[in-house]
C-alpha cells in the first residue's frame, strides 16, 4: 500500500511524497538523484516494498523542483533544507527511528544535510568527491547559452510525473567541484552504508568508487563501504540486490 502525502519544506514550498506504512516506530527517508523523482525506474517503489516485507515503512519524497513538488530551482543547498524537511515530516507523522536512504546526488544531500535524528544512512551510486562533467555532453547548445546569460536553464524534465521542465541554477552545477570531502564527512552523526557499482564501461560510477574509497578512514565508527560487482550508477540490473544489501543493513542498525 502507498499514500500520497504533502508536507512543507522549510521555504513554504510543498513537496510531494509517497508513504508506504507499516505497524512500526522506524521510516526509512528516501532522497532521489539529480533531476529525478521519487519514483525514477522504479528503483524506490522496488525498494519500499523491500522495506515494507520485513516491517519497516518507507517515506520517498520529491524535492522541491523535481516530480510533482512545487516549482523551485535547483541548488544543493536548497536540496538538502529539503532533507530536514522530509525528516521533520517523519518525525511528526510520529516514525522515532529514522534512517534515510539516498541515491547519487541523493547521498550528497543526505551527507550535506547530517541530520541528527537519522540513525543510519544507506547511500547508493553514492560520490564524496568532487566530480567534473563536461556539460556539453548532457546539456544542448540553446540550454548552456541560457544558462550563460541568465544563470539557470529550463530543461526537460524526467519521465513519470506531472513535471514537464525543471530549472537548474549555474551555481547547482558548479556544486558538484565546490565541496571537500573532508568537510563533507565531518561531523556525522550516524553510521552508513556507502554502495558503488563498478562497471567498466561507466566512468561516472567507477569515478565515484574511487573517490569514495579515498574518504572511507573519514566516516564514523561501524560504516561499511561495498561494492556490487558489474553494477553501473543507476543499478537498474543490479536493483534486488542494491535492496538486499541496503535493506539488510537497516535490519542491522535498527532491529525492529
Amino acid at each position: 500500500m502507498v499514500e500520497q502525502i504533502t508536507f512543507p519544506n522549510r521555504r513554504g514550498l510543498r513537496l510531494v511524497a509517497d508513504h508506504y506504512p507499516a505497524q512500526t516506530d522506524t521510516v526509512v527517508v528516501m532522497a532521489h538523484g539529480y533531476t529525478s523523482h521519487k519514483r525514477w525506474a522504479g528503483r524506490f517503489p522496488y525498494i519500499a516494498a523491500q522495506l515494507n516485507q520485513h516491517g519497516y515503512a518507507a517515506l520517498a519524497f520529491d524535492f522541491a523542483g523535481c516530480g510533482d513538488s512545487d516549482d523551485d530551482s535547483l541548488r544543493a543547498d536548497k536540496l538538502a533544507q529539503d532533507v530536514h524537511a522530509a525528516v521533520d515530516q517523519a518525525r511528526a507523522m510520529g516514525y522515532q527511528r529514522i534512517a534515510l536512504w539516498g541515491h547519487s546526488l541523493g547521498a550528497r544531500l543526505c551527507l550535506m544535510a547530517k541530520p541528527l535524528w537519522a540513525t543510519t544512512m544507506v547511500l547508493s551510486g553514492a560520490g564524496t568527491t568532487p566530480m567534473h562533467y563536461h556539460w556539453p555532453d548532457y546539456y544542448s547548445a540553446e540550454e548552456l547559452a541560457e544558462l550563460a546569460a541568465t544563470g539557470r536553464m529550463t530543461i526537460e524534465a524526467a519521465p513519470g510525473c506531472r513535471r514537464q521542465t525543471q530549472v537548474v541554477e549555474a551555481q547547482m552545477l558548479r556544486d558538484f567541484v565546490e565541496f571537500e570531502q573532508a568537510a563533507l564527512l565531518h561531523d556525522l552523526p550516524c553510521p552508513v552504508l556507502i554502495i558503488n557499482g563498478n562497471h567498466p564501461d561507466d566512468a561516472e560510477e567507477c569515478a565515484l568508487l574511487a573517490g569514495n574509497r579515498q574518504g572511507l578512514h573519514l566516516l564514523p565508527t561501524g560504516s561499511r563501504h561495498t561494492v556490487i560487482e558489474g553494477a553501473r550508477h543507476n543499478f537498474a540490473d543490479h536493483l534486488p540486490q542494491l535492496a538486499e544489501l541496503g535493506v539488510a543493513w537497516i535490519r542491522e542498525r535498527m532491529p525492529q
